[in-house]
């Protein structure tokens, strides 16, 4: 993915687009996450995109098994721009969130062309930093400010919900064959013990 970005104008792709190469994505990282893994580094280096252009997420090597409270730590094992702030404490609380905030950065870089920020400048920050937003619809820069709020608590909680959100967006040509999760499956999805 990054190197396909390298090749298109400004280094970006338009909405539409972007949305359809990250929802296969993130149908895998709802999978990954019912079985209480995270992936922990998705960025667009870790996205093989095949030549029918169907999106495939790479390197699992910094995933580990979520366990909520009972987990001890985790490794600090991050890529700046594209880990959230809790990867870069050992006792960070880790979860399905910290997994929205890498999507949503690599949204962000699909869409502005722009390299996010590292969260470590981000605290306190209440979105103005996000340059390039402005240059995509206001429904898409509010998901993906949503996605990349510093603050764990503050960001979007659940892959379903990042999704629903997404699929809410208006596309110029809805992705074929996809239906967003009706609301009750999506919060029963949201409160399955993370």
């Amino acid at each position: 993915m990054a190197e396909y970005l390298a090749r298109q104008p400004g280094g970006k792709i338009g909405e539409e687009q972007a949305i359809g190469i990250l929802l296969p994505i993130l149908d895998g990282l709802r999978e990954v996450h019912a079985q209480r893994f995270l992936h922990r580094d998705i960025k667009p280096q870790n996205i093989y995109l095949t030549t029918g252009n169907r999106p495939i997420l790479l390197d699992f090597g910094a995933a580990r098994i979520a366990m909520g409270e009972r987990s001890r730590s985790l490794s600090v094992v991050l890529s700046e721009g594209y880990a959230p702030i809790e990867q870069y404490q050992r006792n960070g609380r880790q979860g399905p969130w910290t997994d929205v905030y890498g999507a949503a950065a690599t949204l962000y870089q699909m869409v502005t062309g722009l390299s996010p920020p590292p969260a470590t400048e981000r605290m306190g920050d209440t979105g103005e930093a996000l340059e390039g937003l402005s240059q995509v619809t206001l429904a898409l820069a509010a998901v993906i400010e949503q996605g990349l709020r510093p603050a764990p608590a503050d960001r979007i909680q659940s892959i379903p919900a990042l999704q629903s959100l997404l699929l809410d967006q208006p596309l110029p040509d809805p992705l074929p064959g996809r239906q967003p999760p009706s609301p009750a499956t999506a919060q029963a999805k949201t409160n399955k013990g993370w």
